[in-house]
């Protein structure tokens, strides 16, 4: 962890270097295209109306909040089928901003010619610490073909999501129909 950093990314080929960076970019979009699904989500689970700062208003929680907000909401779903549904949606959901975190906070390392991430903060370091043997070695190193396997995880909850929302479109729309005649 201690070793030059520059020195060691000199033995990665520009090629290596974009495919690593690229799936990283990659992986962060997805991640974001997800939080777009949670954003319309929370609008149709708690049947807000329509107004053109709903979802930008919405959108300033941070992911975590908005996963809690669903998860509580779902509670009162009365089917199980579709409440599951919600509920693995939005856990798939946050172990994707999860990784998304992973590789936009770790720092990039080259271990024997392979580009991998590492944590450069102390309480992960210190948690990930593997002292079994005669020397001490950090843990926790992430490779390309982990990143690669986030973002087929990311895929399929950004597909899974694209029925959450719609269903949940449609929720809103027949709460907010009845608010209206309710009104009239």
């Amino acid at each position: 962890m201690t070793e030059p950093v520059d020195e060691d990314i000199k033995d990665v080929s520009d090629a290596d270097m974009k495919e690593f960076c690229a799936a990283i970019g990659e992986l962060i979009l997805w991640a974001s295209l997800i939080d777009g699904q949670l954003n319309r989500a929370l609008v149709g689970m708690m049947a807000l109306p329509h107004h053109v700062m709903i979802e930008p208003i919405v959108a300033q929680l941070d992911p975590r909040p908005k996963a809690e907000l669903l998860k509580k909401r779902a509670k009162i779903i009365t089917s199980t089928d579709w409440r599951n549904k919600i509920r693995n949606w939005v856990e798939r959901a946050e172990k994707v901003n999860a990784k998304r975190n992973i590789v936009a906070h770790h720092g990039i390392r080259v271990a024997d010619g392979k580009i991998m991430l590492h944590s450069d903060q102390l309480g992960k370091i210190i948690d990930s610490l593997d002292t079994t043997g005669d020397t001490i070695k950090v843990g926790e190193s992430r490779s390309l073909a982990d990143i690669k396997e986030w973002i087929e995880q990311a895929k399929v909850a950004f597909e899974e999501g694209q029925n959450v929302v719609a269903n949940l479109g449609r929720f809103r729309e027949a709460a907010l129909a009845k608010l209206d005649a309710s009104k009239a």
